[in-house]
Parts: structure tokens; C-alpha cells; sequence
């Protein structure tokens, strides 16, 4: 077993019983998040498709190549999984962790909305809190797959990616 295998198997271990809200937030939007099409799903971290296959997700779940992910795959559900095999992105969505660096300084650390989830998730368009139980797990299994170079990297540019939609955004509405 590779090494972020057992990464990937501890951060789900750790998000496995924790949601956003104290309701089953699905309820609120119908589970617009677990519907995606032939061309778009969720995002993959580096590894995390290899994981996913060794634990039999592959059955459940179509894997796209990942020209917009880094080179990661993209996962793509027909709206109904088992909640073990859920990835790391479907388990922390509507949040990102947004990993940032500054020279002689540990990376930083902090939780944001997604904004791709802005139009999609209702806890994210509303800024509706998130629990602090879901954030303190959230942050935990971050820090574990920080572990892993390849991961790190790929938060870091997803980050920057992330804050130019960001910065785009806040354009277009002035």
C-alpha cells in the first residue's frame, strides 16, 4: 500500500461521521452536490483515484482524466454512493482548505467556501455556518494529508486557483 493510501485511509476515517450542518444538509437543495454529468464531478487529490480503486470505489463511481485538476482525475457520481467511498472533496464540500506559504514561515492553514460551490450548495450561497465539530475534523485530516508533498503541492496550486476565482468574482460584481 502506498503511503498516501494510509493518508487517505486516516482523513476519511476522520471525516466519516461529520457533516456541515447538525440536519442532513442534502435536504436543503435537493443533493445538488451529488449530481454531477458525464463531464463534471468532483475533484481528485493526487493518489486519491488509486485509493479509491483499492477500496472498491471503482465500481460505483466513472473516473475522467484530469485535464483541469492538475493532472488528477475527476469523479463523477450518478447521485447515490456509499458514504465510505465518498472522496475527500465530496466529504469536506461546501469548504476548501486553502493552504498558503510565505518564505521562513509553516504553511498556513485556513477554511473557506468553496466558490465553485456557490452556485450549487445553499450552506455556502447563504454562509450559513458550518460546524465547529466538521471544521476541527476538517483541519485534522488536512494536516495529515500535508504529510505528503505530491498533496501538498496540489493544495497549494488548487489554492492559488481557488483565490483567483475569488478575486475574478469580486470584479465582475463591483
Amino acid at each position: 500500500m502506498s503511503p498516501q493510501n494510509s493518508l487517505y485511509r486516516r482523513a476519511y476515517r476522520l471525516l466519516n461521521k461529520t457533516t456541515p450542518l447538525p440536519i442532513d444538509c442534502g435536504s436543503l437543495c435537493g443533493r445538488r452536490c451529488c449530481h454531477g454529468d458525464a463531464s463534471k464531478g468532483m475533484w481528485l487529490l493526487p493518489g486519491e483515484e488509486e485509493y479509491l480503486r483499492s477500496i472498491g470505489a471503482g465500481e460505483q463511481f466513472a473516473f475522467l482524466a484530469g485535464e483541469g485538476n492538475q493532472g488528477c482525475s475527476t469523479l463523477v457520481c450518478n447521485g447515490h454512493c456509499s458514504r465510505s467511498l465518498r472522496p475527500f472533496a465530496c466529504r469536506i464540500f461546501p469548504l476548501f482548505p486553502m493552504v498558503t506559504t510565505q518564505p521562513g514561515r509553516p504553511l498556513r492553514l485556513t477554511l473557506q467556501y468553496d466558490p465553485r460551490s456557490l452556485a450549487v450548495c445553499p450552506i455556502a450561497a447563504k454562509g450559513l455556518g458550518v460546524t465547529v465539530s466538521f471544521r476541527q475534523h476538517l483541519r485534522q485530516a488536512t494536516r495529515l494529508l500535508l504529510q505528503d508533498p505530491e498533496i501538498t503541492a496540489y493544495l497549494l496550486q488548487t489554492t492559488t486557483f481557488l483565490e483567483e476565482i475569488n478575486q475574478l468574482s469580486a470584479l465582475l460584481l463591483r
